[in-house]
């Protein structure tokens, strides 16, 4: 059975993703920051194969921080000028998060997923730590990663991924993309996701953004993908 079978971290991702024909912001806003307490689910099962079990009812996405309304439907460029170093408060891991996105935390046995978002830009990065029997080869991290984003995102028009590539730090990626339709919007949704296992632990690591004239997404998510850090010695919490 593969081993993200029962990993259900998408439907945040997706709502966020999403342009509605609601959508307003002005140009070069910034989403203030806000804080959520992590919650705690009470499912007593893991939710890791070949372990039975369900994942975090992710229903709920964070909190959406308003911008000050300008034309409709319009979504800002990312613009990300400042990171600030985030450790968990387990020690599990160290990341660099851009600076005022907002941060929502989920955990179960065997499993921590973390999202930061810029909603105003429809910007996402996501972790998720996983805890494993074994030992899993890189080729099948990187092919189970790149079907869990096919299975996720391949009925959406456009879409593309590409194969697994190795990198240099031996973590497995791949790009994807897809246009996003709304009311009076299109737009080409672009992402990376990484995944790597250090000793029973595996992380998988997501960045989306729209892609947009003007925005440095692409580089500077990339450079705080690279800035995580794990602690495989900790246990998950």
């Amino acid at each position: 059975m593969p081993i993200f079978a029962n990993l259900v971290r998408w439907s945040a991702i997706f709502s966020l993703l999403a342009i509605s024909a609601g959508c307003t912001s002005s140009p070069k806003a910034t989403a203030p920051q806000a804080t959520t307490s992590p919650t705690t689910a009470t499912s007593p099962e893991p939710i890791i194969t070949p372990l039975p079990g369900t994942s975090p009812n992710l229903s709920n996405p964070p909190t959406t921080a308003q911008a000050s309304p300008t034309t409709p439907g319009k979504i800002i460029p990312v613009e990300i000028n400042e990171v600030e170093a985030f450790k968990h408060s387990s020690g599990l891991f160290t990341i660099n998060i851009p600076k005022g996105w907002i941060k929502k935390e989920q955990s179960q046995p065997n499993e921590l997923l973390t999202i930061w978002a810029n909603p105003a830009s429809k910007s996402l990065l996501v972790l998720n730590i996983i805890k494993v029997p074994n030992q899993v080869p890189p080729e099948t991290l990187g092919k189970e990663l790149q079907q869990l984003v096919q299975k996720k995102f391949g009925q959406q028009p456009n879409f593309k991924v590409s194969e697994p590539k190795p990198q240099s730090n031996g973590r497995i990626s791949v790009e994807w993309s897809f246009q996003e339709q709304g009311e009076g919007n299109s737009i080409k949704v672009e992402g990376n996701s990484f995944v790597e296992q250090q000793n029973d632990k595996i992380s998988v690591i997501d960045v989306a953004y729209p892609q947009l004239e003007g925005s440095n997404a692409k580089t500077k998510l990339l450079e705080v993908a690279n800035s995580y850090k794990i602690n495989p010695a900790v246990k998950l919490p």
